[in-house]
């Protein structure tokens, strides 16, 4: 009759929570519905239900009745043996699949329950029989009430039951709590990686050193900003490409997301760009050369790039038609704005098979009557070749001396140091291995040669697949941007709406204009937003009903033993045991089980954790990276830990304090209390 009675109550609790979470946990529009699996699983609640109460009546069903009446038996400190080795085997069975991956997905949650469950039935053991020995040698020193309570732990089955179900509760609560917050952190983890700053500001500027601008406008107020010129390649296997300050790029972006980035690698070389202006070039020129199989004489050639990133080519001397001579200058540039030296080539012939070699020298060049510092220490960048061909520029007082040595009419060129070439870069994941060079698309939409100098994990934004490249280097070569693909990001360190809101209206005053703007936050709250993350929310609300479940336990069967526990502690103060020290014994026989229990169970939930965490989808859809941080969180697990035990020792020292009101002498005599 009880379990009749029982199963529609608890059905009806069931529904009463579940429309309690539906409506402050979940969000808005989730319809209320009772699936049809309701019914089996009822059946089944019915069956067991049922099949608990015969075996658990089937001893005294088969005492006569004469031995009923005569004699209560006495209850065995070893209980059902057989029970309890098939409800172990059957949990660490349970346990080994989770472990092994032969179990896996919503299973895992059953993990810290089943490893709890093992444990607590093992402690409830062997518990007693320490607690048993513990009283013995309490008595021989002369403490009563340990004596006492060590006693009662030991042949009472109340004990025993408390201890398992404590555990129990105690590994799904702090299971839950360190479940939820692990999953928080590495939601906050992905959420940075792809954002990368805490505040991400898009805005219309047409070209880098407008980009860059803005950024130095923002650092003006006092608002830390890098700029981002962050493109897309059309094919998925290739990474994305990120042109930043680096330095900038540092300060502002989440400090795990850049941890172990060198942005010194990056560094802009000490070389500043030779600004030509406009007008003519003059100069000296003379050669000494050796052509083979080419019909056209060399020629010298300025190689330029505009202010707005076009690059540009000047023939300022034909070295030729004799193999030595010399010659001055005087050739238009057609740089009305002025233009960035990139850098000299000696054009040849293009005829497969010729060869041209020996040296130029290049005195007093000149471009619109000023002179062009091109023979300074370090200005020239060294050229390294597999095949000793090359441009090779040094100085010789105030001349610079070019040793040409050109294969099968291929063009040979000497570049400016303000720029290194190949452009460093730190990729990420399988684009490239460090030392690699390569060509990769640039933020301008063509391709750019990079040396690999450094290989990380992970990019901030780009995350596994990406390249960082330096902003203000490639604006030294071209400060184009192709709009149409690349992502024009101002990068913030501060994500307050305030500092937000400032950052836009000194943009706007500066009359750049902002698309949108994305931060940590957001993203980080359409993950928790997710079904994995609500998933993993509940596990709050199951711990929570754990540790109320318990709760209950404990008063039930202080409920259905106080009478026993009662008559025994008149006893002994009929025999001249203080009030003291029963009391004593009473609060120690009911701490001491929901203590030991707590211990247990946040044990559980920590081995659980190891086993299950791993088997969990913190996520709808997998990363690569950042990898999941599966250790656990101590905050989480101490304060559920100490919670749990809060409030289960706070209910066995009041049930205790109940029950010691109720010990009177005439209780020894059977009289009611």
């Amino acid at each position: 009759m009880p379990v009749l009675i029982g199963l529609p109550i608890g059905f009806a609790v069931a529904l009463l929570v579940a429309v309690l979470v539906r409506r402050s946990m979940l969000p808005e529009g989730i319809p209320f519905e009772i699936p049809l699996a309701v019914v089996p699983w009822l059946l089944g609640a019915l069956v067991v239900s049922v099949l608990a109460v015969h075996l658990a009546a089937r001893p005294v069903l088969r005492e006569p009745v004469n031995d009923l009446l005569r004699s209560v038996r006495p209850s065995a400190a070893a209980g059902a043996p057989v029970g309890e080795v098939v409800v172990v085997v059957l949990a660490v069975l349970g346990v080994a699949g989770l472990a092994t991956g032969a179990l896996s997905g919503p299973a895992a949650l059953a993990t810290p329950t089943l490893l709890a469950i093992a444990v607590g039935v093992l402690a409830a053991r062997l518990v007693p029989r320490l607690a048993a020995r513990r009283a013995r040698t309490a008595m021989r020193r002369g403490r009563v009430a340990a004596a006492v309570a060590g006693h009662a732990i030991g042949r009472r089955p109340a004990a025993r039951r408390v201890l398992v179900v404590t555990t129990v509760a105690t590994a799904i609560a702090v299971f839950g709590a360190n479940a939820v917050v692990v999953a928080d952190r590495n939601r906050q983890a992905r959420a940075e990686l792809e954002t990368g700053a805490p505040a991400v500001v898009t805005v219309d500027s047409p070209d880098a050193p407008s980009l860059m601008a803005a950024a130095d406008t923002l650092a003006d107020r006092g608002i830390a900003a890098a700029p981002v010129a962050m493109i897309h390649p059309r094919a998925d296997e290739a990474g994305a490409t990120i042109a930043t300050d680096p330095e900038r790029f540092v300060e502002v972006a989440h400090p795990q997301a850049v941890r172990g980035l060198d942005p010194d690698l990056l560094s802009l070389p000490e070389q500043e760009p030779i600004t030509l202006p406009a007008g003519d070039a003059t100069a000296r020129v003379a050669w000494d050369l050796t052509v083979a199989a080419g019909e056209e004489p060399p020629t010298l050639v300025l190689d330029m790039t505009t202010p707005d990133g076009d690059n540009r080519s000047a023939r300022i001397a034909t070295l030729g038609p004799r193999a030595t001579g010399s010659r001055s200058i005087d050739e238009r540039l057609f740089c009305s704005d002025g233009c960035r030296l990139a850098g000299v080539r000696v054009s040849t012939s293009g005829v497969a098979g010729s060869e041209v070699r020996g040296t130029v020298t290049v005195s007093d060049l000149a471009v619109g009557g000023r002179p062009v510092p091109v023979t300074g220490e370090g200005v020239w960048a060294s050229v390294e070749s597999a095949d000793g061909t090359g441009l090779t520029a040094t100085t010789k007082g105030e001349d610079l001396h070019l040793d040409v040595a050109a294969a099968d009419g291929a063009d040979v060129s000497a570049y400016i140091a303000d720029v290194p070439r190949p452009m460093s870069a730190i990729v990420s994941g399988g684009v490239a291995q460090q030392g690699d060079v390569l060509r990769v698309l640039d933020v301008t939409g063509g391709q750019t040669e990079v040396r690999v100098d450094e290989h990380v994990a992970a990019l901030p934004a780009a995350t596994d697949r990406g390249v960082l490249l330096s902003l203000p280097a490639l604006a030294r070569v071209t400060g184009a941007l192709d709009t149409t693909r690349t992502e024009r990001q101002l990068w913030l360190a501060d994500a307050s709406p305030a500092a937000v809101a400032e950052a836009e209206q000194v943009l706007d005053d500066a009359g750049i204009a902002v698309r949108h703007v994305r931060t940590t936050a957001e993203a980080d709250g359409v993950y928790d937003q997710s079904a994995s993350g609500w998933g993993l929310q509940l596990a709050l609300l199951g711990g929570a009903l754990a540790v109320v479940l318990a709760g209950l336990v404990l008063l039930i069967l202080a409920i259905t033993g106080w009478r026993a526990a009662v008559r025994d502690f008149a006893a002994l103060r009929v025999s001249g045991v203080g009030h003291r020290s029963v009391g004593r014994a009473l609060r120690t026989e009911h701490l001491t089980s929901v203590a030991v229990g707590v211990v247990l169970g946040a044990v559980c939930a920590l081995a659980g954790s190891w086993i299950a965490l791993p088997a969990l989808p913190f996520f709808t859809s997998p990363a690569a990276v950042p990898a999941l941080d599966h250790a656990p969180a101590w905050p989480a697990v101490g304060a559920a830990t100490v919670a749990v035990a809060a409030i289960l020792l706070l209910i066995a020292w009041a049930l205790a304090l109940a029950v010691l009101r109720r010990v009177r002498l005439s209780a020894a005599k059977g009289e009611p209390t």
